[in-house]
């Protein structure tokens, strides 16, 4: 796909069988030593390019154990994040919390989320699950961003479990077809606009990037501003309202409707859970 990567034996770190009770055991050096291997790694795969995805194993926890946690390792290569959540509201919500926070904890900045695999039927359509979600990070999270939320795509379905076995063609194929799906339901643009505005980046990036890549990300937008005031000066969000507006928002609804005949509706129209 003209996508450079480093994988395999040129990894800077594997969890082979038998790796953590060594590690732990003093066996296979520092956790230092290991953040030096993939900051090193990091570096290597960044020469010549504009934008570097390092991509995250599992939840924001994996690695603890050898002190190379993916906050730990975000840290170290100075990436600031998107969490990938689950679909649903409630638990899908829930989850980013908890993600978002232990990255914070560590430094690290995150950009926002984007929620994966939502249902195209039933009380848990994605586009009603996506508004709803959008409601949550408008009122509680105003400093992240809600980049979208991708639904399921039946082609792909078993797909992970057949590219080894897959003709290259064919494989080719189906990842231009999930690449489409993807952007249809992302807003890449103000992804790479929030990633770019970002404290870690900006510097780094300076005002040649912006000024080269405004016209291509709006280009019916004036001139772009100076970094520094992108950051001094972010996008208008809805402000809260007085007290806890989320919940003002949610009761203002709600208390016209008995919890009976809310549940009851709810469940006719397929909830599982609240």
């Amino acid at each position: 796909m003209g996508v450079h990567h480093i994988e395999g034996s040129e990894a800077p770190l594997v969890f082979y069988k038998g790796f953590t009770r060594s590690f732990m055991e003093g066996g296979q050096g520092t956790s230092a030593d290991w953040i030096s291997h993939i900051s090193a790694a990091v570096e290597k795969v960044s020469v010549g390019k504009t934008v570097v995805v390092v991509d995250g194993v599992g939840f924001p926890g994996v690695g603890s154990c050898v002190g190379v946690s993916n906050a730990q390792v975000a840290a170290a290569a100075r990436a600031p994040v998107l969490v990938v959540g689950k679909s649903g509201v409630g638990g899908a919500i829930d989850a980013y919390a908890l993600n978002a926070s232990f990255f914070q904890s560590a430094g690290v900045p995150v950009l926002g989320a984007v929620f994966n695999l939502g249902a195209t039927s039933g009380f848990y359509h994605w586009k009603a699950c996506e508004h709803s979600i959008r409601q949550y990070f408008s009122a509680q999270r105003p400093r992240e961003d809600m980049f979208g939320v991708i639904p399921e795509f039946p082609p792909l379905v078993g797909t992970r479990e057949n590219v080894p076995d897959m003709p290259l063609e064919q494989a080719l194929a189906l990842a231009e077809e999930n690449i489409t799906h993807v952007s249809a339901h992302l807003d890449v643009d103000q992804l790479l606009v929030s990633a770019c505005c970002d404290t870690w980046n900006r510097k780094h990036l300076g005002n040649s990037f912006f000024a080269n890549h405004h016209s291509s990300i709006n280009p019916a937008a004036p001139s772009p501003p100076s970094p520094g005031s992108l950051l001094s000066q972010p996008a208008s969000r809805p402000k809260r309202q007085a007290g806890n507006g989320h919940a003002q928002g949610l009761a203002g609804s709600l208390l016209k409707r008995s919890r009976a005949e809310v549940e009851a509706a709810a469940a006719a129209a397929g909830a599982k859970g609240g």
